[in-house]
């Protein structure tokens, strides 16, 4: 069972060498891996350039946007099984290997996992375990889209809003939730996702969609948590960096990459 991977970059030469290695170094090789550049100048063509004769496909094209370039990916991957993982992410080794076996075993239209958030500043990481409900109306807000798999065929109807700019990914994934396909969860780290990347980036446009699909009250509870959430890094980023390592480690729970699970 072929599964294909796509990756959408724009000017992210210091991290886009690590989430390619991620998919090369795979301990389940029936993989196809397109990667687009919306045209990056900060020499991230150059990066990819040296992976041409390892990566399945180098499209160096512009977009109208991240979402755009995903639905290109969607329309020439030839995968059974279709992930999408961003240039600031990276997949742990036996990642792939771990969801298709759950495929192969199951009637899963969509399988995700947990993940780590990555900080850089500290190399440090924290876990996350989220869940995605079979009702959206039940549903808090859940970011576990890094760590899903999702069958081609479901794609056949569906596909991301390029209109949007930071919340297609929770806008597709509500959308698949209301269409009623099967959801599996695997209980294993999938992805290490950076801290502060793109779809870390509260908008307007999550509040939306938060308001359509889920309703008013998780809405305003959402808006206020970034709002704490940002007050909060305003007042952390006063503190001395030892202090600032002593609450992420202390409170808010992260632990030294060096002790994580997903070593390499």
């Amino acid at each position: 069972m072929k599964v294909s991977i796509i990756t959408v970059c724009k000017n992210a030469k210091d991290s886009i060498e690590e989430t390619i290695e991620s998919v090369l170094k795979q301990s389940y090789q029936d993989i196809e891996y397109i990667v687009i550049d919306g045209g990056s100048h900060d020499g991230t063509r150059e990066v990819l350039l040296g992976y041409k004769d390892k990566v399945s496909k180098v499209i160096f094209e512009k977009d109208d946007g991240i979402y755009d370039a995903m639905n290109k990916g969607l329309k020439i991957a030839k995968g059974e099984i279709i992930g999408i993982l961003n240039a600031d992410d990276y997949y742990l080794q036996d990642t792939i290997k771990d969801i298709h076996e759950v495929f192969v075993n199951s009637k899963a239209d969509i399988v995700y996992g947990k993940m780590y958030v990555f900080n850089s500043e500290f190399q440090i990481l924290k876990a996350v375990n989220e869940d995605i409900p079979t009702n959206v109306k039940n549903n808090k807000l859940h970011r576990v889209h890094p760590t899903c798999f999702i069958k081609r065929g479901c794609y056949q109807n569906l596909s991301f809003d390029s209109n949007l700019k930071v919340a297609g990914d929770l806008d597709l994934l509500n959308n698949l939730i209301k269409d009623g396909y099967e959801i599996k969860k695997l209980d294993k780290f999938l992805t290490v996702m950076r801290d502060g990347g793109r779809s870390a980036n509260f908008s307007l446009e999550y509040l939306k969609i938060i308001y359509r699909d889920i309703g008013v009250i998780t809405m305003i509870k959402e808006l206020f948590k970034y709002l704490v959430r940002y007050l909060m890094k305003k007042i952390f980023d006063f503190f001395p960096k030892r202090i600032r390592l002593a609450i992420y480690k202390n409170i808010l729970h992260y632990k030294t990459k060096s002790s994580a699970e997903f070593i390499r």
